[in-house]
C-alpha cells in the first residue's frame, strides 16, 4: 500500500454535510492518520476518493500511507467468523479487531449484536450475570446494552427484595426509594399502591387532591399525579373556587404538568372571569389576551368578539388586543396573525420546471403537479431575533443547512468557491441585528375537498441569498437530479435575508412589511378543481386550480406523430423592490 500525507480538492456537496460513509466504502489513510472513506481509484500518481454526496478529493500517492478496501478482506472475515467460538473473549476480540482495520462496520456491528444475544440468554435470571454483561458492553462502547443490562439486573433483584418486604410499610417505602434511583417506576408504583389508595380515600377536597398529586410528583409517578391534578382542578371548578384554580394554575405553568389539567384549569378561570367581566370592554380585551397567551383559541375569540361589539372602533381596546394599525391598508390587524398572504393564482400540469434546470412531474397519469402562487408579507418581527427563528427551523433542518441559512461564514466559505460572492455575501451582516420573521413552507398545507391535509413537495427559487441543496442518492423521486444552485446576488435589499431549499422544504428569513412572492407545488390526485389553501394559522384561503392543456398524444387518430411541448410556468409577478416607485 502507498503512503501519504492528504491534499484535498473538497466539492461543494461535501462543505454542505453530505454523507461521507458508505456501504462497503474504500478507507484511504493518510500520513498524518486521517481517515476518509469513499470509493477510492488509482489515477497513476495520485488516489481520487469519491464520496457518497458526489464530492471528490485528490491525494498524491506520495502522501498517502494505506488504502484499505473491505470487499478484498471480505472473505477472509466469512472465514475466520466460520470457526470462532463467539463466547471466547479472546477470538471475538481477534474478529472485531481485524472487522475494524479491514472498516467493515457492518460486520463489526453485527458481530457485536450477535456476541450480546449469546451472552444474554446465557445471563438467565442471574443479576450478577447481568451487571457483569454490562462491564462487558460498556468495554466495547455499547452504552444502550449497558443501561439495558443493568435495568435487568435491577429488576431480578428487585422481585427478592420484594418478598423479603413483605407487607412492612417502612420497608416497601425504603424498596420504593431504591426503585426510584434506578428508574424502576412500574416496580416503584407496586411498593406504593397500598400507601397511595391510603391517601386517596381520605383525598376529598381541592387542595387533598392536590396534596396527594405532589406527593405522587415526589415519587416520580406520573400517571397518578395527572389524574389527581385533574381531579383537585375539577372539585375547584365545580365549586367555583377562582382563588384555588390561580394557585394550581400558577403551580402547573411553574413546573411539571398534565396538560390536560393545565387546560382545564385555565378554561375554569376563564368561564368564571368572563361571568364576572360582563359589558367592562377593558376587562374582555384582558382577557381575550390572557386566553391567547395559553392556547386557548375559541376562548380568547370569543372574549375578543364580545369587546369589539362593544366598542369596535376604540383605539385603547384595540391596543389591549394586541393589535396594530396598518397605515398602509387603514385597518387594525391582530398582532397574533404574523403573516398576510393573497393567493395569485393556481394551474396544474403533469410537470414543472424551473430556470435552475430543476423538473418535477407528477407520479402516474391520474395525479398532476398543483403549483400555487403566493404573495407573503410578514406583519410583525420574530421578537427572538435570528436565534429564535433558527430555534424554529431545527426540526426541519440539519445542522450544516441551519449554518447556511445563518450565512455561518465558514459553511459558505467552504462551500462557495467565487471569491467575490463570498466577500458579498460574508461582509453584510448588518442583516443579523435586523427585524425578521422564519417562514417554512411546511406551514403551507393544501386541502382538496374533504381529504387530508397535503404537505408541499417543492417550491420555486425564492429571490434572495440562499441555496438549494439536494442530497445525492436521497433525493425526491420527482427530481431530475441532484444539483446545488447558488442565485446570483445583485445587491439589492431583498425582502428574503436568507433561504435555504431542499425537497418538501423551504425555510427563508424575510423582512417584515415587506412582499415575498412564492409558488408552491405539490402532487394532487386529480388534474384541476376548487381546494384550500391553509397558511400557517390563517383562515383557510380558497384556489381555484386551473389545468394547463396536455398535447395530444403522438400517433392519434387523423392526427401526425409531433413532439410534446415543455410544460408552461406560472407567469411570474413583478417583485417589487423598496424604493423603486422613488427612483422612477
Amino acid at each position: 500500500m502507498s503512503r501519504v500525507r492528504t491534499i484535498a480538492i473538497v466539492a461543494a456537496a461535501c462543505a454542505l454535510g453530505l454523507p461521507l460513509q458508505v456501504a462497503d466504502a474504500d478507507v484511504l489513510i493518510t500520513h498524518s492518520g486521517s481517515r476518509y472513506e469513499g470509493k477510492v481509484t488509482d489515477k497513476g500518481d495520485f488516489y481520487v476518493l469519491t464520496m457518497a454526496g458526489g464530492g471528490e478529493m485528490s491525494f498524491p500517492k506520495s502522501m498517502v500511507r494505506e488504502v484499505i478496501v473491505p470487499e478484498r478482506l471480505r472473505p477472509e472475515y466469512q472465514r475466520m467468523l466460520a470457526t470462532a467460538e463467539l463466547t471466547d473473549d479472546a477470538q471475538l476480540k481477534k474478529l472485531l479487531d481485524f472487522a475494524g482495520q479491514a472498516a467493515l462496520t457492518e460486520e463489526r456491528n453485527e458481530l457485536l449484536a450477535k456476541a450480546y444475544q449469546l451472552r444474554a440468554a446465557k445471563a438467565g435470571q442471574d443479576p450478577k450475570a447481568w451487571r457483569e454483561l454490562g462491564s462487558w458492553c460498556q468495554g466495547h462502547g455499547m452504552k444502550a446494552e449497558t443501561d439495558a443490562c443493568e435495568l435487568q439486573a435491577s429488576r431480578l433483584e428487585f422481585k427478592a427484595r420484594l418478598a423479603a418486604a413483605g407487607q412492612d410499610a417502612e420497608a416497601l417505602e425504603k424498596l420504593a426509594e431504591w426503585c426510584r434511583e434506578r428508574g424502576l417506576r412500574e416496580e416503584t408504583a407496586r411498593c406504593l399502591s397500598g400507601e397511595y389508595e391510603r391517601r386517596r380515600k381520605g383525598a376529598e377536597t381541592a387542595g387533598q387532591k392536590w396534596e396527594l398529586a405532589r406527593w405522587c410528583q415526589q415519587w416520580g409517578l406520573e400517571q397518578w399525579r395527572n389524574q389527581n391534578q385533574l381531579d383537585a382542578v375539577t372539585a375547584a371548578a365545580s365549586g367555583g373556587d377562582l382563588t384555588r384554580l390561580d394557585e394550581f394554575l400558577l403551580e402547573l405553568e411553574a413546573g411539571p404538568q398534565s396538560p390536560d389539567a393545565a387546560r382545564a384549569c385555565a378554561q375554569a378561570i376563564y368561564r368564571i372571569r368572563v361571568k364576572s367581566a360582563s359589558n367592562e370592554v377593558m376587562a374582555l380585551a384582558g382577557l381575550a389576551t390572557w386566553c391567547k397567551a395559553r392556547g386557548l383559541k375559541a376562548e380568547a375569540a370569543e372574549a375578543e368578539a364580545a369587546a369589539l361589539k362593544i366598542a369596535p372602533t376604540d383605539q385603547k381596546v384595540r391596543e389591549a388586543l394586541g393589535h396594530v394599525w396598518d397605515e398602509a391598508n387603514r385597518e387594525w390587524v391582530p398582532w397574533d396573525w404574523p403573516w398576510r398572504v393573497k393567493v395569485l393564482g393556481g394551474v396544474t400540469s403533469s410537470s414543472y420546471s424551473d430556470p435552475s434546470g430543476i423538473t418535477i412531474s407528477s407520479k402516474g397519469t391520474h395525479d398532476a403537479v398543483a403549483m400555487i402562487q403566493v404573495q407573503f408579507e410578514a406583519l410583525s418581527p420574530d421578537p427572538g431575533g435570528v436565534k429564535a427563528c433558527l430555534l424554529q427551523a431545527k426540526p426541519f433542518l440539519s445542522d450544516k443547512l441551519l449554518k447556511l441559512l445563518e450565512r455561518d461564514e465558514a459553511t459558505w466559505k467552504s462551500a462557495l468557491g467565487e471569491t467575490q460572492v463570498q466577500e458579498r455575501l460574508l461582509k453584510d451582516q448588518q442583516w443579523l441585528t435586523e427585524p425578521q420573521r422564519l417562514f417554512l413552507s411546511s406551514m403551507v398545507r393544501l386541502q382538496l375537498g374533504g381529504t387530508a391535509q397535503l404537505l408541499p413537495i417543492f417550491t420555486d427559487q425564492p429571490a434572495g441569498n440562499g441555496c438549494t441543496v439536494f442530497e445525492a442518492g436521497k433525493r425526491d423521486e420527482h427530481l431530475s437530479a441532484p444539483r446545488t444552485v447558488w442565485p446570483s446576488l445583485s445587491g439589492q435589499r431583498s425582502p428574503v435575508l436568507s433561504y435555504v431549499r431542499v425537497p418538501k422544504t423551504t425555510a427563508m428569513l424575510v423582512r417584515p412589511r415587506q412582499k415575498v412572492v412564492l409558488t408552491v407545488l405539490y402532487i394532487i390526485p386529480q388534474a384541476a378543481g376548487t381546494a384550500t389553501l391553509l397558511f400557517y394559522d390563517l383562515p383557510p384561503i380558497p384556489v381555484e386550480l386551473k389545468s394547463e392543456p396536455r398535447p395530444p398524444r403522438p400517433g392519434g387518430p387523423d392526427q401526425e406523430p409531433r413532439r410534446r411541448e415543455p410544460p408552461r410556468r406560472m407567469p411570474d409577478v413583478p417583485r417589487r423592490v423598496p424604493g423603486e416607485e422613488r427612483r422612477r
